[in-house]
């Protein structure tokens, strides 16, 4: 289309629709569905977004209103049903999703964040966390308290717990290739019970296929973890993948 044809048509659009498009529909296109907790797109706040609004959206991180509304009604069933236990996060970064998870942790129970936190690695972020940061951004957002939080300042291969330890809930999003989600899957998988749920970032992502295969493999051997939910999330390529962990 020639630009003075487009000109002709633009000037063929009657006033109230021009002014629909701007005010209405061009506002919702540039919204990033991912962060945005607006209550013209997602109505009116109740306790988890006005929770994620507030203290859990100014932490930086990838962690979505979806997600946030994901994990906040499993682990919400697994306190109705009487399942109780530590939870463990592979991968914590500035402590986004660990924050929203502090919200379901019993004063009897721990919250175990396994990153590398400030640590030299082969990543390239223009600002890395400390565990100091991390347990604010944390305690700021629920009743959690500093002495309920466990901090392990290491990589996943490195991550030693006592064989006896288990966790209700494992959230895994660290390493993007299939050997390193095969790892991090078989560690979660040996400090589980029936009935923990096990979650999988950026399952079938385009840019890291690893995860999906190296995931895929992993159910493949071993038949005690079934897929509980593939969950979408707006604005993010990968989704989240849904573990339960059978007897």
């Amino acid at each position: 289309m020639a630009e003075s044809d487009f000109l002709a048509v633009k000037r063929a659009i009657p006033a109230p629709v021009k002014d629909f498009l701007k005010t209405k529909v061009l506002p919702r296109l540039r919204t990033d569905l991912r962060t945005t907790d607006e209550e013209k797109i997602l109505g009116r706040k109740g306790f988890i977004l006005e929770t994620f609004s507030a203290a859990i959206r100014p932490i930086w991180g990838a962690f979505s209103v979806d997600d946030a509304m994901h994990f906040s009604t499993v682990l919400n069933m697994q306190r109705m049903y009487g399942i109780a236990g530590d939870i463990l996060e592979i991968g914590t970064s500035f402590g986004r999703s660990a924050a929203l998870i502090g919200m379901w942790v019993g004063p009897e129970e721990r919250l175990h964040l396994c990153d590398a936190f400030d640590l030299p690695t082969e990543d390239s972020y223009r600002s890395k966390p400390t565990p100091e940061i991390v347990i604010g951004n944390v305690t700021r957002a629920s009743a959690i308290t500093p002495e309920q939080i466990v901090i392990h300042r290491c990589l996943s291969d490195d991550l030693a717990l006592d064989p006896g330890r288990t966790f209700r809930f494992i959230h895994i999003d660290v390493g993007h290739s299939d050997d390193q989600v095969h790892k991090d899957l078989g560690l979660a998988l040996r400090h589980s019970v029936h009935g923990t749920i096990i979650v999988v970032d950026d399952y079938d992502h385009p840019g890291w296929p690893g995860v999906k295969t190296g995931t895929d493999r992993f159910l493949h051997e071993h038949e005690r973890l079934r897929v509980l939910v593939d969950l979408n999330r707006h604005g993010e390529r990968g989704r989240k993948l849904y573990l339960f962990v059978g007897a």
